[in-house]
């Protein structure tokens, strides 16, 4: 049997379909999860999304992201939503305010400031 941080680190090497990645997002709110340091994680139980329709994460393609945002936007860990999006590469939905563009964005700013460029 997987614990849940042998999910988390196969999440974090696989590209998810925005199905994996809503079930992850269920789980991590659910379940919580354990960062590479051991340090459990708790800012799940003040996220405003887990008290929503998870559906308005994951908007088809085309779709509106507007509720989804306006309810991270009130978030109080919003930050720490859209870090472990980055940290964990998850490429669908919105976390922490921010579309996959957006976060792919600030990752490739990070590794822009990172390499001295």
């Amino acid at each position: 049997m997987r614990s849940r941080k042998d999910e988390l680190r196969l999440a974090d090497n696989t590209e998810l379909t925005r199905e994996e990645a809503q079930r992850l997002m269920l789980d991590i709110f659910d379940l919580g999860y354990e960062k590479s340091d051991g340090e459990s994680a708790h800012w799940q139980e003040y996220a405003l999304c887990a008290q929503t329709d998870p559906d308005l994460f994951f908007p088809e393609k085309g779709g509106s992201t507007a509720p989804a945002t306006s309810i991270c936007h009130r978030c109080p860990v919003r930050s720490e939503c859209l870090e472990y999006a980055l940290d964990h590469d998850i490429r669908h939905g919105i976390w922490g305010g921010m579309s996959d563009n957006d976060r792919r964005r600030i990752t490739r700013e990070r590794r822009r400031r990172a390499g001295g460029e």
